[in-house]
């Protein structure tokens, strides 16, 4: 959801972009930032359930901030490149729909990890968003921690991917208006 808002994220808001001086870095933050806040209202939803279908919450639940923050700087990396693309490209949406669909289906959201065969299991490994739905997995349904290295690898990943895509932002976001 963030990432597709964020493609438009300059071009929806022209008007502001070219006559009103503020921190244009202000527009994709709101995207991630209110597609987080609707997860707020699934998560709730989520507990409800779980609690109506016997499950045990487990104190590890107390963990799920850390892998929130985390994905809000993922989430908020994706944007600012998205942002960036989508000034200056603006077709490339029309590309990166069915490519972020597409992600849907090679992470383990519908599929447990365990099902996927051995030759095939670099898709997870190398798939970003295989780690947050496995964390989310461990912490709310199995109780147990996400591993470490993993974690780590995760966390650096999204700092340097934040980096370069807040760097490549405030890089070109003189030239946004005159592509608008």
């Amino acid at each position: 959801e963030a990432l597709n808002k964020g493609l438009n994220s300059i071009r929806s808001n022209a008007g502001l972009v070219q006559k009103v001086v503020f921190p244009l870095e202000i527009l994709p933050f709101t995207n991630a930032i209110g597609s987080m806040v609707d997860k707020v209202f699934g998560f709730g939803a989520l507990m409800v359930m779980l609690l109506l279908f016997g499950r045990t919450l487990h104190w590890t639940l107390l963990l799920l901030p850390v892998i929130v923050v985390l994905q809000l700087v993922f989430i908020l990396a994706l944007t600012y490149i998205m942002a960036v693309l989508g000034t200056f490209l603006p077709d490339v949406g029309e590309v990166m729909r069915p490519v972020i669909r597409g992600m849907f289906f090679v992470t383990p959201i519908l599929w447990p990890p365990e099902r996927l065969p051995e030759s095939l299991r670099w898709i997870e490994d190398y798939n970003p968003l295989a780690y947050l739905v496995n964390a989310y997995r461990s912490l709310i349904l199995d109780g147990t921690m996400p591993g470490g290295l993993a974690t780590l690898y995760f966390t650096l990943f999204s700092v340097a991917l934040f980096l370069a895509g807040f760097a490549l932002f405030v890089r070109l976001r003189p030239k946004f208006a005159d592509h608008l």
